[in-house]
């Protein structure tokens, strides 16, 4: 199959989507995997965070965080600048305004990634319905 200008673009991984390609394993993990081949993959501040604490919060053993934080060093972090900055408070403001989910006090780390993949005019993979009509925002199809 040809490859599409699109598909040589970066992917933002959401965090749960990056816990089923790199913590979980069954369906999910192979769906995302097949459903994300051939695309370059790239995560936010916020989900490389929340993942490097899984091995702590969940007393997971020396060798599996090992292989957790090796993974994640080979997976690029799509920087918070000015830009993501900007995009997070007027983000934060619409949904507050309007009452849409990523306004929620609970939804900082989704909002830090919806506006990290604003900033960068990335499309973003996840399952999370929390982002569904935020302006502007482009999403792969869900598995």
């Amino acid at each position: 199959p040809m490859t599409t200008a699109a598909q040589t673009r970066p992917v933002l991984v959401d965090t749960n989507v990056a816990s089923y390609m790199l913590v979980r394993s069954g369906e999910q993990r192979a769906l995302w995997s097949e459903h994300l081949l051939g695309r370059v993959l790239v995560i936010a501040v916020q989900t490389r965070v929340v993942l490097l604490a899984l091995p702590l919060t969940n007393n997971w053993g020396e060798r599996k965080a090992n292989r957790l934080v090796e993974t994640l060093e080979g997976l690029p972090v799509v920087p918070v600048d000015v830009e993501a900055q900007q995009r997070y408070v007027a983000l934060s403001a619409w949904g507050r305004r309007t009452g849409h989910a990523i306004g929620q006090p609970a939804q900082v780390a989704d909002r830090w990634i919806a506006a990290t993949a604003l900033a960068h005019d990335l499309e973003l993979a996840t399952q999370d319905g929390h982002f569904d009509g935020i302006p502007d925002l482009k999403r792969l199809p869900a598995v």
